[in-house]
């Protein structure tokens, strides 16, 4: 997964005593989880993540953003209609969200290695506040985690309403004769 490290000006990776991991929320999202589609008014930039981090960095936290796995598979498919065919599809489709959090805790035990010194926090938006959860709950070096856009009902539900009610929205501005 293409990955972005960020360190706080004039602090080496030994002298870090904060890092935050960033987690997608739903959709296939690069590492600036680009919100920019979804963002009022029409045209505005929103780059949720790399803002986030930018304040962060400011306060001498580091951050370790990615793309996330759809994303990355998305983009290969631009590339290749083939690959959707691929075992490793095959397998990130049976089971989304168990590689989601692998990727996460992925990411936790890279940052343990590169911060030696350094509390790990898990940012968590919307999709990713389970998926930090998750995370969170199976690797003890997770200090914390922040959820933004948390829902408490389950993913299942949360996903027909984004994919299914969500989009009738859309259908509706189409039919303007009712």
């Amino acid at each position: 997964l293409d990955t972005l490290v960020e360190l706080p000006d004039g602090l080496s990776k030994k002298d870090v005593k904060k890092v935050v991991i960033f987690v997608h929320g739903s959709g296939a999202q690069n590492l600036d989880e680009d919100l920019s589609a979804v963002t009022i008014p029409k045209g505005s930039t929103n780059l949720f993540f790399r803002d986030v981090a930018d304040v962060l960095l400011k306060q001498n936290i580091a951050t370790v953003r990615y793309n996330k796995r759809s994303f990355e598979v998305k983009k290969k498919v631009e590339v290749d209609q083939k690959f959707k065919e691929s075992e490793e599809v095959k397998k990130f489709s049976e089971n989304p969200l168990e590689y989601l959090i692998k990727d996460t805790l992925h990411f936790v035990e890279y940052s343990k290695g590169e911060f030696p010194n350094a509390q790990i926090f898990i940012l968590g938006h919307s999709e990713g506040t389970g998926v930090a959860l998750n995370a969170a709950k199976r690797n003890k070096n997770v200090s914390g985690v922040v959820l933004i856009g948390f829902t408490n009902e389950p993913i299942t539900s949360a996903l027909l309403e984004q994919f299914v009610y969500r989009q009738q929205g859309h259908f509706k501005k189409l039919d303007t004769n009712r």
